[in-house]
């Protein structure tokens, strides 16, 4: 089982390096970040963008770029078209979004699934691995679906089960998020909990477990007592996956790391491997950290195929 990004760390410098493919790498910071990932020996990188842009910002960065393929591209939407079609026919192993909106990359993925009838949903996991929990968490969906329908949140929730399952959790505990207090109209995002749980427990979902629930405060706080300490949090109890009722709730609380002890690394799970998502505010030496996830998840599902 993996229990923080260390572990992470760790195996993917033990691991071959794998191809990655890095969609509009022209921007000084990501392009340092596959110069820091290279020479770790963590890929094997290939860059689609701009190449006066990328051959600029390498010089600028000190980066010798002579012995990696880059496709020559600018438009945007053909950039990661070319990426995640590298992906789904075995020429890359991590396609990773660069200097280029996440809208493009998305509908692309989206595309390739439909035209293959593998998934009807995509959603963005984000992984968080918090001081004093144990164990790694991760809340979805933080980047696609906007208000998820009830079919939709299953499919969200298989996604981030088998995610878990494969980081070695082999009965993930899954929280779905509502602010339904029982003062007010039932929210559907309560009663959805309730029936997705009577589905989990006949296994539609993989080998897990949805929790009673709807809050994080119900998970630390007994309902017939305050807390009076915050040191007496137990935070081995918090599940491993959060179910969010919509976006803007997924991107509020996935971006709180800013100010919790909290190490915080996105990624899409496709049913060719895994996409990375990096956010546009971090710096190079937390993508590499999304690269490390990236070579591990894509490792671990070359071993399930094996």
């Amino acid at each position: 089982m993996i229990k923080d990004f260390n572990e992470i760390n760790t195996l993917a410098s033990q691991i071959k390096p794998l191809s990655l493919t890095a969609l509009a790498a022209d921007e000084e910071e990501f392009l340092r970040t596959i110069k820091v990932a290279y020479e770790k020996h963590y890929i094997e990188p290939c860059i689609i963008g701009d190449l006066a842009k990328i051959q600029k910002t390498a010089e600028l960065i000190d980066f010798n770029i002579s012995s990696i393929e880059i496709i020559h591209e600018t438009d945007p939407q053909s950039i990661a078209d070319k990426g995640i079609d590298m992906l789904f026919t075995g020429k890359t192993d991590i396609p990773i979004k660069g200097h280029i909106p996440t809208s493009f990359i998305y509908r692309s993925i989206i595309q390739h699934e439909k035209a293959l009838g593998e998934k009807a949903t995509i959603s963005v996991n984000t992984i968080w691995d918090i001081a004093g929990a144990n164990h790694l968490v991760s809340i979805t969906d933080t980047g696609v679906s906007i208000a998820p329908s009830y079919e939709t949140k299953k499919n969200i929730i298989t996604d981030a089960v088998r995610l878990m399952n494969l980081f070695g959790y082999k009965k993930p505990r899954v929280l779905i998020l509502s602010a339904y207090t029982g003062l007010t109209r039932m929210l559907d995002s309560y009663s959805e909990a309730r029936t997705l749980k009577e589905e989990a427990a006949q296994g539609s979902f993989g080998n897990c477990e949805i929790v009673e629930e709807t809050s994080l405060a119900g998970i630390f706080v007994d309902k017939d007592s305050h807390l009076d300490d915050l040191e007496k949090l137990d935070l081995g109890s918090i599940p491993h996956v959060i179910v969010v009722p919509h976006l803007d709730a997924g991107n509020i609380l996935s971006k709180l790391d800013f100010v919790l002890d909290i190490t915080r690394r996105s990624v899409v799970l496709t049913s060719h491997g895994p996409v990375i998502i990096p956010s546009r505010s971090d710096t190079h030496d937390l993508i590499v950290g999304e690269i490390t996830l990236g070579v591990v998840i894509a490792h671990l599902l070359k071993r399930l195929q094996k």
